[in-house]
């Protein structure tokens, strides 16, 4: 019963996410330095994101990103880890100071001109020069 609480609890949350950030994206507003009340981790937000967003510092730990077309967004530090990214497409997208490391299936997104710098954590054994990634000082 607890497990069955607890996943209807994660549905509702992830469908206010959507509904928050659908709103963001028709009124302009923009996810600037979200507080942990903005935390999106272990969320199904793959169709809700689009491209250009503005996600600095966002919590998308262990989030589904399957497919996510999040090119040239603003990611600068954001906490990635552990989140499914297959197919995403992250092309342009400043991954400078983000945290990937233990993502799942990396080597299936689309990485070519994503931005990254040394504080950038990628998975252990993940090519970022291979991918297309552009690392700048």
């Amino acid at each position: 019963m607890a497990n069955f609480i607890k996943s209807k609890i994660q549905q509702s949350l992830s469908f206010l996410l959507m509904l928050v950030i659908a709103f963001s994206a028709f009124s302009g507003v923009l996810f600037v330095n979200p507080s942990p009340s903005y935390a999106f981790k272990e969320s199904d937000v793959n169709r809700a994101l689009n491209r250009d967003m503005n996600l600095v510092g966002a919590d998308l730990s262990r989030a589904n990103l399957r497919g996510a077309r999040l090119a040239a967004a603003n990611l600068i530090g954001a906490n990635l880890s552990k989140a499914d990214f297959s197919n995403a497409d992250f092309s342009g997208a400043d991954l400078s100071g983000a945290n990937l490391s233990g993502a799942d299936f990396l080597n299936d997104a689309y990485l070519i001109d994503a931005i990254a710098d040394s504080r950038t954590n990628f998975p252990d054994g993940f090519d970022a020069n291979g991918a297309g990634v552009i690392f700048r000082n």
